[in-house]
């Protein structure tokens, strides 16, 4: 497989490149106006101006880039490359004159130094130092513009997700319809427990509702959700579910996306507790680990085979809102 060069890569060869053809123009001229001065003169004195341009363009880039010169104002890019190319240019010339006293000694009585020529090199170097700016910033105006149409995009497919997380965050109307038949059953059984069952079923739906109203939630809120949620569970499955709860009371202020700890518990008990005829156990445990906040959700169960294939539509979402609300880091 190719691969593209990388923007260093290629930096470096463009820049090579531009200013060797530079010198050896120079050259060139030089040879064919001034002919009675030796060609390893011409050619050191062409390719040494070269090289001062060189390196002053790599300077100019590094500091242009480190001041952020891409994110001004077209009138104030325009000020700044003007200053700084024309002090390039007056010192590049002054040194390039300065070359041609020392080592080569090209100026004699027939040949005198000339300020005007001076003037009028300095002049030509700015407008190709400006032809270089403009082609550098240019190459920058079109990349930054790209980044920011793919951030765009980015940002649109997020807003996608997030209105799909809302989706998928809120309540299995399954899982309501399995609660109100549950209850019905009760009853006539245990009063007392199908009224228990109906609070914690209408707390259970509030905080759901609520959940599409804010960003995040404490976990002292969210693990009062999932306690409802696995207490209704439990009279579901009876016997055959188990939790327990262990979290750092400090992790109780933190704040983490609505209904993400409930929706790892339903995918627990769908995916790793329901099929199994015993059941099994689920542990919830929060702590802060290194500077950072650390939450899982354990179930006793195995992935079935069919399972191993899946998209994790809701753990993909998790994870995705995790990136949106807490940067790259967050996993």
């Amino acid at each position: 497989m190719s691969h593209a060069p990388k923007p260093k890569t290629v930096y470096w060869l463009l820049q090579t490149l531009t200013w060797s053809v530079y010198g050896t123009i120079g050259y060139i001229s030089n040879r064919n106006f001034i002919s009675d001065i030796p060609a390893t003169s011409t050619a050191g004195v062409a390719y040494s101006g070269a090289a001062i341009l060189f390196l002053s363009t790599h300077l100019l880039r590094n500091h242009s880039l480190s001041a952020n010169w891409i994110s001004l104002s077209f009138r104030k890019l325009i000020f700044r490359l003007a200053l700084s190319t024309l002090l390039i240019s007056t010192i590049s010339q002054l040194l390039v004159s300065l070359i041609m006293f020392w080592p080569f000694d090209l100026f004699t009585v027939e040949r005198p130094y000339s300020i005007i020529f001076l003037f009028i090199y300095i002049f030509q170097t700015q407008i190709i130092l400006m032809l270089w700016s403009l082609a550098f910033f240019s190459y920058h105006a079109i990349r930054n513009y790209k980044s920011e149409e793919i951030e765009k995009w980015r940002l649109q497919a997020a807003v996608k997700d997030a209105e799909l997380i809302a989706l998928k965050a809120q309540i299995n109307p399954h899982f309501i319809f399995n609660c109100l038949n549950n209850i019905r059953a009760l009853v006539l059984e245990d009063s007392e427990k199908a009224r228990d069952a109906i609070t914690k079923l209408s707390e259970l739906l509030r905080r759901s509702m609520r959940s599409n109203q804010v960003e995040t939630i404490t976990i002292a809120d969210e693990l009062a959700t999932v306690i409802d949620y696995l207490d209704l569970e439990k009279i579901h499955m009876e016997n055959r579910l188990r939790y327990s709860i262990e979290t750092d009371t400090q992790c109780d202020a933190y704040e983490i996306p609505p209904m993400a700890i409930q929706l790892l518990a339903e995918n627990a008990i769908k995916h790793g507790l329901s099929k199994l005829p015993s059941g099994g156990e689920i542990v919830i445990n929060t702590r802060g680990e290194r500077g950072k906040l650390v939450l899982e959700v354990l179930n006793t169960g195995r992935l079935a085979a069919p399972h191993l294939e899946s998209h994790g539509i809701g753990l993909n979402n998790i994870r995705e809102r995790l990136k949106l609300l807490c940067g790259p880091s967050a996993s």
